[in-house]
């Protein structure tokens, strides 16, 4: 038996259930595609230290 044959032999059984119990196989909507989101640099320990180093002297002005 080539892969041909076992492919018809699928698609006849597939279609003779599906004449015998049509109900048999739910169909559900596919996902959504994921949207790009624009890439986000974490801030690093340094980067957090400069930003409360910073606010620390805007408040003391």
């Amino acid at each position: 038996m080539t892969k041909e044959e076992l492919r018809q032999q699928l698609q006849d059984q597939l279609e003779k259930h599906l004449q015998e119990n049509p109900n048999s196989v739910t169909v559900y909507a596919g996902g959504r595609e994921p949207e790009r989101q624009p890439w986000k640099k974490k801030p690093s320990f340094h980067d957090k230290a400069f930003a409360e180093t910073i606010a620390e002297l805007e408040k003391a002005d």
